[in-house]
């Protein structure tokens, strides 16, 4: 059975009732509102049904019920060949509440937005603010009216003609959110920087070679230490590192030891020295933390598989299509080696909670990105709320596929922006325009509220194929992709390597080590160019968007205050245009002697104002 209880609150309820059978262990519910996580939204058993009331936004989704992890059904118990449709349309207008709602502001400007599936009339009441745009188009595939406003004050809707959508008006949010807003150099640390000491270990690669899944370079600790200054020169506020824990892969997420350095990446001294010099040049660390799965080596583990504990969860044995079986235990997705936590253990939740007051205590963390964070349930997103004497400006960053409010206003301070990912390079390759590039981060804005501010904006990372691979090479739209990242709200994230140009393929070919011998110098001057636009220009970091599409050039404009930022991009070959402002940042263009820019396809023009 499903029913979807409909309100005029943000998170609608979706009620689903699934008959259960004796051999049942576990039942999680799965779909693109959760991106598709295994275990971050679970049913309760009572008696002879499995229950669950899931806090899902209005939207248009697909989804399964993963059975024992790894047989998909529906509500019915029958086999699911392919996820099915489930559309949460509330029958009337929907904004939200003074807890959650449609709603975003940066710049002194404010988006508000209204569900409207039925194309009720919507008008905005304001007492205070300025109208300054109504637009009409689809946020997670329902109609929605959005507005744009200026100044602080109150707001409420008129439906039809009929005043008071919201019981009371509410007040404009605030926005700005100090924490977020910079700029983060993420590092792979096995490949970025090798030491003297690390040349002593055995079996490692050659620098520079093709690296494999097994590869291990030697990159340490002391070598990113030893490059703070080059990272301090790029604009960085933070560094964040993926995972430094004793494992046998060389990206340690199959975690043997939370508490401990690996041997080959140095020791505990050296991450609390990399953190100390770290923060004396103004630079945040972002540790990754993996609490989805460990080892099979993690002595928790080995004490499970020999005489049980409720660390992990043991399910009934599976047949795969290729006919082999999955373990008999819950796993992150399939994978032997990475049994999968049991997150309804207290003592689980206890660890997490210890293990990140270490991190912050002991290593001196900052901020934490979370491996898997689209699987875990809400009381592990919890635990990982560091609030010691040291919590002054932690946050969550949570690995997430999909834009999810589930994942970006109740379980994390921030996401993995994968989402903002697929907009641009989706625009620079021309496959959308430049309307729907700003809609795109406009629905984004209103869907994860303020919260916005800190997304963790990327265009590749140690999972994805690397940009400059991705654009065959295209160095304008390259430079075009990251100047639009660079002028997005959030934390703009340079992957290592990207501001040399550095190339690679599917995972493990996006892990090649740092080029350091044959670095692109005027890329890599290009990259200092836009950290110091973004720290000197407010409407680089806040603020909204807007677009204007004619004559083969798209101005896209952001406005924060009095000031703005007006990117010109040449869409077509010999297309013209005159800029307003200041010209701070140019490739691929030039200006004739009457004044006018002109440009290659995927040239542009940055111009500055107040």
């Amino acid at each position: 059975m499903l029913d979807i209880i409909y309100s005029r609150k943000f998170l609608q309820e979706v009620r689903i009732s699934v008959p259960a059978r004796k051999d049942d262990v576990d039942l999680w519910l799965s779909g693109s509102f959760n991106c598709f996580g295994d275990g971050s939204l679970r049913f309760t058993r009572t008696g002879s049904r499995w229950e669950i009331s899931a806090p899902i936004p209005p939207g248009r989704y697909l989804y399964e019920i993963r059975l024992n992890q790894y047989r998909r059904i529906d509500e019915n118990r029958k086999s699911l060949a392919r996820r099915k449709p489930l559309d949460v349309i509330p029958p009337f207008p929907v904004h939200g509440d003074a807890g959650l709602r449609l709603a975003y502001s940066s710049g002194g400007y404010t988006i508000l937005g209204i569900f409207n599936p039925g194309k009720s009339g919507v008008e905005i009441l304001l007492d205070g603010p300025r109208l300054v745009s109504h637009e009409r188009f689809d946020v997670n595939g329902i109609p929605t009216d959005v507005f744009t406003v200026r100044g602080s004050g109150a707001y409420n809707f008129k439906i039809d003609g009929k005043e008071g959508l919201l019981d009371e008006a509410l007040k404009v949010p605030v926005g700005g959110d100090p924490e977020g807003q910079g700029i983060v150099y993420h590092i792979f640390p096995d490949r970025f920087m090798k030491t003297p000491g690390s040349a002593a270990a055995t079996g490692l690669a050659p620098w520079g070679s093709r690296p494999s899944r097994e590869s291990f370079y030697g990159g340490t600790l002391k070598g990113i230490r030893e490059r703070l200054p080059y990272i301090s020169s790029l604009g960085a506020d933070y560094i964040y590192l993926n995972p430094v824990y004793r494992s046998r892969s060389n990206h340690r997420y199959d975690v043997d030891d939370y508490t401990r350095v690996d041997d080959l990446l140095g020791t505990g001294d050296d991450m609390r020295e990399l953190t100390r010099e770290a923060h004396g040049l103004g630079i945040r660390v972002i540790l990754d933390v993996v609490f989805n799965h460990t080892s099979v080596r993690h002595p928790r583990f080995l004490e499970f598989m020999e005489r049980g504990n409720d660390w992990y969860v043991r399910v009934p044995r599976a047949r795969r299509k290729s006919g082999t079986y999955f373990p008999g235990y819950e796993t992150f997705e399939g994978h032997a080696g990475m049994p999968k936590l049991n997150h309804r253990s207290q003592a689980v939740i206890d660890m997490i909670r210890q293990t990140i007051r270490y991190y912050v205590e002991e290593w001196g963390i900052d901020a934490v990105r979370v491996d898997v964070g689209h699987s875990l349930p809400p009381e592990a997103c919890r635990a990982l709320r560091y609030d010691g004497p040291s919590a002054d400006g932690f946050f969550t960053v949570g690995e997430a596929w999909c834009l999810s409010p589930i994942l970006g206003r109740l379980h994390f301070d921030s996401l993995t922006n994968y989402h903002v990912r697929r907009l641009i390079l989706d625009y620079v390759r021309g496959r959308i325009g430049a309307a729907d590039l700003v809609r795109g981060v406009t629905s984004e804005c209103i869907l994860y509220g303020q919260n916005e501010d800190r997304m963790m904006n990327i265009l590749d990372s140690h999972d994805t194929v690397r940009l400059m691979t991705t654009l065959r090479g295209d160095r304008d739209r390259f430079m075009l992709a990251y100047t639009l990242l660079f002028i997005l709200n959030g934390l703009a994230t340079i992957y290592y390597g990207d501001e040399t140009g550095l190339r690679g393929g599917r995972d493990p070919d996006c892990r090649r080590t740092m080029p350091w011998d044959e670095m692109d110098q005027e890329l890599v001057r290009f990259f200092r160019e836009l950290g110091s636009l973004r720290g000197h220009y407010r409407a680089a970091r806040t603020g909204i968007l807007e677009c204007e599409e004619r004559h083969g050039v798209d101005t896209i404009l952001k406005k924060s205050g009095d000031s703005a930022l007006r990117l010109y991009v040449f869409r077509s070959p010999g297309a013209g245009v005159r800029i307003q402002g200041e010209p701070v940042l140019w490739n691929g263009a030039i200006q004739d002697v009457g004044g006018l820019w002109k440009g290659v396809a995927s040239g542009f023009v940055l111009s500055a104002e107040g």
